[in-house]
């Protein structure tokens, strides 16, 4: 886990690549670099609280391959078929999402929830 002050020496795309490769998630760019530190912290507590433990595993180039522990709050879904070859993005509540195919990945339930009414999309969820 990084502190508050490791993340703020981050750049936006920093703190995205971060987020993807240690937690499963994609965070909206789009938005300022305070709101997304302000995500992973939260991100963070809630996997300490979970019992994610408190160390920064650092980059893993197999970190796609891996799915994370999902925090409580968290479910992990496996998009199995999709109209696009990459997997679905999906922007809920201003917060962007990936799923690529056959590979599970933590998110909310709202995602979840958003993925049921979706078109020529299949997924399990755990």
């Amino acid at each position: 886990m990084k502190t508050e002050q490791e993340l703020r020496k981050m750049t936006k795309t920093e703190l995205d690549t971060y987020g993807n490769e240690v937690f499963g998630i994609d965070l909206d760019s789009r938005r300022t670099k305070d709101d997304m530190v302000a995500d992973l912290l939260e991100i963070q507590a809630k996997q300490a609280e979970s019992g994610g433990g408190d160390v920064d595993p650092g980059p893993d180039p197999d970190a796609r391959s891996k799915a994370p522990a999902a925090p409580k709050d968290m479910v992990t879904v496996t998009v199995t078929r999709c109209p696009a070859t990459a997997g679905v993005d999906l922007v809920l509540n201003g917060k962007s999402f990936h799923l690529p195919i056959n590979q599970p990945t933590p998110v909310p339930p709202s995602v979840a929830a958003a993925l049921r009414q979706a078109v020529d999309v299949a997924f399990t969820e755990e």
